[in-house]
């Protein structure tokens, strides 16, 4: 089976999922759900409108170089810690990477970006995708829960940088000849690593 259709029937994504906003809150309700627990219908729909359906909107001129695709993809999940903080959630930027990458892992599987983005995506960091890195390759403050990174201007760079090193050796390891002639993209490699688990 595919990829994309794999991932497609495993988490029940389809064309509709995101063709209403009460279709695609309880989409985000349930992005959130999976790794974290719920939360209310009226904040799902609040994160649809005031985060993820603006930020599907900047889908169709994703950036297109890796560091480019980062800074964005880095901004929108302070971004989305920052609403997550003021719910009250106790959640911060570990969960929002989570909710973002799955959020594009959706999409990705809905082929809604072109091939040249698909190889810009990042892996939704967990415990168990962590587990596949060596424990030097898990920086500070990385090497602990995920769901418990948070971010303040003292440790922002901190965080940020951990993040992206990790998303660097996951793409290093993609990079080597015989996985990316197995896999056209890190976040298809991270559907085969996702789903063997």
């Amino acid at each position: 089976m595919p990829f994309k259709s794999e991932y497609l029937a495993d988490v029940g994504v389809t064309q509709q999922t995101y063709a209403t906003t009460t279709a695609a809150a309880k989409q985000i309700c349930e992005i959130y759900k999976a790794r974290r627990g719920s939360i209310k219908r009226q904040f799902g729909e609040r994160l649809w409108n005031c985060f993820f359906s603006p930020l599907a909107s900047q889908f169709p001129a994703l950036p297109n170089t890796q560091q480019q695709f980062d800074t964005f993809a880095t901004t929108h999940m302070l971004s989305l810690a920052t609403l997550l903080r003021q719910n009250n959630t106790r959640d911060d930027f570990g969960v929002a990477q989570k909710m973002f990458n799955l959020f594009l892992k959706d999409h990705w599987a809905l082929s809604v970006f072109p091939t040249q983005s698909e190889v810009l995506l990042h892996l939704p960091l967990d415990r168990r995708i962590l587990e596949h890195l060596k424990d030097q390759n898990r920086p500070s403050p990385w090497n602990g829960s995920w769901t418990k990174i948070t971010v303040n201007p003292q440790t922002q760079a901190n965080v940020l940088a951990g993040y992206l090193q990790i998303q660097d050796t996951f793409r290093a390891y993609w990079a080597q000849g015989y996985i990316s002639a197995r896999f056209a993209s890190p976040i298809e490699m991270d559907q085969m690593l996702w789903h063997q688990i």
